[in-house]
């Protein structure tokens, strides 16, 4: 069942506290295997200091629940959490070091 702190919990993951909303995104109803994987990317994003959410936060988010059709996908192709960690951190270092 969707209750509004579900709705509030989807809005804050995607836009970030502090940020500008689009009311028309709150009528979205989201399930528990959809907020799980965002409810991670947020912690992913918060980890790696992005604000806000970033694609690369929302793969590893979906990887990091473990579960879903998402994660499915993403794992028939050979994708897994630690190696797509260490894919991003050496992006980033070689971003800044170049």
């Amino acid at each position: 069942m969707q209750t509004p702190r579900h709705h509030a919990l989807a809005l804050r993951t995607i836009a970030r506290k502090g940020k500008a909303v689009d009311t028309r995104w709150a009528d979205i109803k989201l399930g528990d295997e959809s907020m799980g994987p965002l409810e991670l990317a947020d912690g992913e994003a918060h980890r790696r200091g992005h604000s806000p959410v970033g694609l690369e936060d929302l793969l590893l988010g979906v990887l990091a629940s473990g579960k879903g059709a998402a994660f499915e996908a993403l794992a028939s192709q050979g994708l897994d959490l630690d190696s797509c960690h260490r894919l991003f951190e050496v992006g980033e270092t070689g971003a800044r070091a170049g």
